[in-house]
């Protein structure tokens, strides 16, 4: 998995192929809060594929064992 972001978003690149997008905003101290409901569809080429609740669940673990103490803190809201 790889993460990037910028003030207002950020992608998450699953390693498969898919990566997804969430916007948010970034927050003092290190941390994202990312909005699950701006998760709707798959970056391209498979922006025609809706995201899942079981997607985005995943999405969520992946991230939380990518996140360390080092790294920036994504809060899902």
């Amino acid at each position: 998995m790889r993460i990037k972001g910028d003030r207002g978003s950020v992608t998450f690149d699953m390693g498969n192929g898919y990566v997804a997008e969430a916007m948010g905003e970034m927050l003092i101290g290190r941390k994202f809060v990312a909005e699950v409901r701006s998760m709707k569809y798959w970056n391209p080429p498979h922006q025609n594929e809706r995201i899942t609740p079981e997607q985005i669940e995943w999405i969520k673990s992946e991230v939380k064992k990518w996140m360390n103490e080092n790294t920036m803190q994504i809060i899902f809201e």
